[in-house]
């Protein structure tokens, strides 16, 4: 189906060349003059949706049929008209008329969350299997359930087996009984779904009927003798108990098994501290007896006292009258004249002084050394004598503690032996007692019981027979409605999955918001040449857009295509682009093809040229076009070529030819596109619709800006049109 030319061309195509470059590199900012890419930042529109909702159009279609189909077959063929029937009981919970064992009970009367919890325990008496099993049985199964015995759906499916019929029917029956209390009160609701009104009511009557038998028969319980015998019986075994109690006592000399135990574990702990106490001590003293022992032998028994050294004689003053004698000459020479005669006589006694001094030389020294008794040896002596005696007495301390920790250790073995057969009968007595308890007061209150069950009512009085409304439930319309209502969500929902799933574009804007360049043209179709009207015209457009885009005022003439894998059209594109360039423009134009062998073969080429030519190249039959004869041997497709021979080769060729298209290898992640679109001028992916992945077209952009090459945009080919004519009426 075909969309319309002009409307699809004004809203896909770019804008004018310069605003329309889309030309970015991952390494370098734009340049000043350079024109920044436009992209279309329009959000989902309506007309989005309805393009990927015709294009999943069976998947959805499917999925919304399916829901309405089985809701339609379950609706004609096995929904039937239901009539339900309703009895109504009320039970009663007060202590007069209640089925619980309480008659004789002295507490308050019965509380409301008691008389709850009464009501539901009618409820799983109702439900219960030996009443749903005697309903069955007396009703009828094969009038109930027919298709248990005659086949489901039909006859389509075989019968039940003959043994697992009643459990088949009791599952059957539990999912169409209901027995429910009505809120705020103690009126339980039974009701029961049949398509027989008649059948149904009977069949509420039968379950209140078995219930009423059912509980009678729980309830109708004599205990009184079987209660009697057992408290004689729990008598006899605590009196038992009792006597094993005390003989234990006796047997171990217990009187308080507690106060004993704890005694006993005081007494062993004192004796354990002691012993500790002792023992330390005792290391102790025997450490200070060696050490004293060993410094008593090297302690001298006499030691030095002191030691006196004099040459002093008596009256000895010499030196202080030499002194005075000398004080008063100079007193007298600054006095008198030096010839005065009291110097003389002066001079001459210190003479006679000094004489006398010199004379002393010859005196003897006199000696005093003293020695004592060493004090050290008389100390350290008693020290021995006094631990030697402390270390005997710990020692015999040490041994009677010993004795002691035995005797101790021995009683609080028997007493934790003892506590342990005490703890076991105590705990057996308590049981006893605790259960003696109970069944005496349970015993008295069975016989009250008894006595007045022969007398009271019972405590469930049935309020409404089974009865059933003249108008049915019919739930086939809701059924189609529901089907209807689940086809339609199941439907988007598998559209939206689709697209979900889906990583190939199937529109223009799709790949521009995916690959964030814009599409600088769209060509439809499934042919590989690009010869209709509308192709000729985008192709022409984008012809300009390459020619028109200018960075820093030079113009871009050396272009490589790009794509994923060779079935982007890729090369046919090229061509096409190539003839656009030497026809419509009157450019000298070379196009360089790095496919293989079998898709160079498709471009027509005559004699090899005769120039001088930086590359061989071939004439072609559309003037002013050339084809690379060998450009994957040549230098710009050989990997081991230095990349300046590259750029000089594709400098050389710029002077040759106005424009120079290269088509790239077949397979668009090879290393010589990223060589290739290092060193041309832009780069122009190529995506087909409903062939190109996204992930895949990405990773090549990815690839061409961390080379260093410049992205233009993108040309989408391929392009098909989902949506009738009639409905871009709307649109």
């Amino acid at each position: 189906m075909n969309e319309p030319l002009d409307d699809r061309n004004q809203s896909s195509l770019p804008q004018p060349a310069q605003a329309a470059a889309g030309l970015s590199r991952a390494d370098e900012r734009p340049a000043s003059g350079w024109r920044g890419s436009i992209l279309r930042k329009e959000a989902f529109t309506l007309r989005d949706l309805l393009i990927v909702a015709f294009y999943h159009r069976r998947l959805i279609i499917f999925a919304a049929l399916l829901p309405m189909l089985v809701a339609a077959g379950a609706a004609l063929f096995f929904i039937k008209t239901q009539y339900t029937a309703d009895g109504l009981m009320m039970v009663l919970v007060n202590r007069e008329v209640s089925g619980n064992q309480s008659v004789a009970d002295t507490g308050p009367a019965v509380l409301s969350i008691e008389g709850l919890k009464s009501v539901h325990s009618e409820l799983e008496i109702i439900g219960s299997a030996g009443v749903i099993r005697s309903t069955i049985e007396k009703v009828g199964l094969e009038k109930l359930y027919p298709e248990i015995i005659t086949g489901r759906f039909e006859g389509l499916l075989p019968p039940v087996e003959p043994e697992l019929r009643m459990d088949r029917a009791m599952e059957l029956f539990r999912r169409d009984l209901r027995a429910n209390v009505e809120s705020d009160s103690n009126v339980v609701r039974i009701s029961y779904r049949h398509p027989d009104r008649e059948l149904a009511i009977k069949t509420v009557d039968t379950v209140i009927g078995f219930y009423r038998a059912h509980r009678r028969n729980i309830f109708d319980n004599p205990r009184a003798p079987f209660l009697t015998s057992e408290v004689v019986r729990f008598k006899q075994q605590l009196e038992a108990t009792d006597a094993d109690i005390q003989k234990l006592k006796a047997d171990y000399n217990v009187i308080e098994i507690e106060q004993d135990r704890v005694l006993a574990a005081n007494q062993v702990d004192n004796v354990v501290q002691r012993h500790r106490q002792v023992s330390e001590r005792q290391a102790a003293i025997t450490a200070q007896l060696e050490e004293a022992e060993r410094q008593m032998a090297g302690v001298p028994k006499q030691v030095f006292d002191f030691r006196q050294r004099s040459d002093a004689t008596a009256n000895d003053d010499d030196r202080n009258v030499l002194t005075r004698l000398q004080l008063e000459r100079d007193r007298l020479a600054l006095q008198y004249a030096p010839t005065y005669p009291a110097l003389a006589e002066i001079e001459q006694k210190i003479d006679t002084v000094r004489k006398a001094m010199r004379n002393k030389g010859d005196q003897k020294t006199f000696y005093t050394d003293r020695e004592v008794r060493n004090p050290a040896a008389s100390f350290l002596a008693n020290m021995i004598l006094s631990l030697k005696v402390e270390r005997d007495a710990l020692q015999n301390q040490l041994v009677e503690l010993d004795r002691q920790r035995i005797t101790a250790e021995k009683r609080l073995a028997e007493l934790r032996v003892a506590d342990g057969q005490l703890v076991e009968m105590h705990r057996r007595r308590d049981v006893l007692d605790d259960s003696y308890r109970q069944y005496v007061k349970r015993a008295e209150a069975a016989k009250i019981e008894e006595d007045a069950a022969q007398v009271r009512s019972s405590n469930v009085r049935l309020i409404q027979q089974g009865d059933a409304p003249i108008t049915g439930l019919d739930l086939r319309l809701p059924l189609l409605v529901a089907g209807v209502s689940g086809g339609l969500l199941l439907g988007a929902a598998a559209g939206a999955f689709g697209a979900w799933l889906r990583r190939t574009f199937i529109m223009p804007t799709e790949a521009e918001r995916s690959l964030e360049l814009p599409v600088l043209a769209e060509f439809g179709g499934a042919g590989t040449r690009f010869d209709r009207p509308d192709q000729r015209q985008a192709l022409a457009h984008f012809a300009s857009i390459m020619l028109d885009t200018a960075i820093d005022g030079r113009y871009l003439r050396v272009f490589q295509l790009a794509s994923v894998g060779d079935d982007e059209r890729k090369r046919p594109l090229a061509r096409a682009l190539a003839e656009e360039f030497a026809t419509g423009r009157q450019l000298r134009t070379l196009l360089i093809d790095f496919g293989g062998a079998r898709d160079r073969a498709l471009i027509p080429a005559t004699a090899p040229g005769t120039r001088d030519e930086a590359m061989p190249v071939a004439t072609s039959d559309v003037p002013q076009l050339w084809l690379a004869a060998d450009g994957p041997h040549s230098t710009l497709g050989n990997l081991r070529a230095p990349l300046v021979d590259a750029r000089r080769q594709i400098d050389q060729l710029r002077r040759e030819y106005d424009v120079i298209v290269i088509s790239g290898p077949a397979q668009g992640f090879s290393p010589i596109t990223q060589r290739v679109a290092s060193i041309v001028d832009a780069n122009v992916l190529v995506v087909r619709g409903e062939v190109t992945r996204s992930p895949a077209a990405i990773r090549l952009r990815d690839m061409i800006l961390e080379a260093g090459g410049g992205v233009l945009g993108t040309v989408f080919t391929g392009r098909k049109y989902y949506i009738p004519r009639w409905v871009y009426r709307w649109l």
